[in-house]
């Protein structure tokens, strides 16, 4: 997908490297398959691909929702659940002081009550999952519904840390938008 993409852009992999900020010799190896990049490594020529696609792109900034909802790792789950209700939230991030430790979803919680375990015995930290990503507030949007597709909801990382989320639904509401 990346020599295709590379191609339509009219780049060599010289150039198309020069503005990722990789080497060469990583574009080669991407796109003979020989190599499986980092995480960092696909952000990076997503984000390449998006601003040499559409120039100037709107950002994750424009539609996360500041500030979160979040747990605590000791949190009561049942206090957890009423949270949730009450905000009308699905998911919500567990944060270990200020580092984000892992996401609780309606499915998790469902889960750990199929399992017959005494949700009034348990806290966040016994149903959370792995934490979402975090994107910084100018990821392109185009990167962060590629990356949507694969998870329900991204942090948003601002300068002091953790600023927002961006969900699936949110995505959605730009869908009328002319220009991502």
């Amino acid at each position: 997908m990346l020599k295709r993409t590379r191609l339509q852009l009219g780049l060599t992999q010289t150039a198309f490297a020069k503005q990722a900020g990789v080497s060469q010799s990583l574009v080669t190896k991407i796109e003979s398959g020989k190599l499986d990049p980092k995480y960092s490594t696909v952000i990076r020529i997503e984000e390449t691909i998006a601003r040499l696609e559409h120039g100037t792109q709107r950002t994750i900034m424009e539609v996360m929702h500041h500030g979160i909802a979040a747990a605590t790792m000791k949190e009561p789950l049942l206090h957890l659940i009423k949270r949730m209700r009450s905000l009308g939230i699905s998911q919500v991030p567990v944060m270990d002081g200020k580092h984000v430790a892992g996401l609780i979803t309606e499915q998790d919680i469902l889960k750990a009550m199929a399992d017959g375990n005494p949700v009034a015995d348990l806290k966040a930290s016994d149903v959370m999952q792995d934490a979402p990503p975090i994107l910084p507030a100018n990821t392109p949007l185009p990167t962060a519904i590629r990356l949507l597709e694969h998870v329900s909801i991204v942090l948003v990382r601002g300068e002091k840390g953790i600023a927002g989320v961006v969900t699936r639904s949110d995505m959605l509401k730009v869908a009328s938008w002319k220009h991502l």
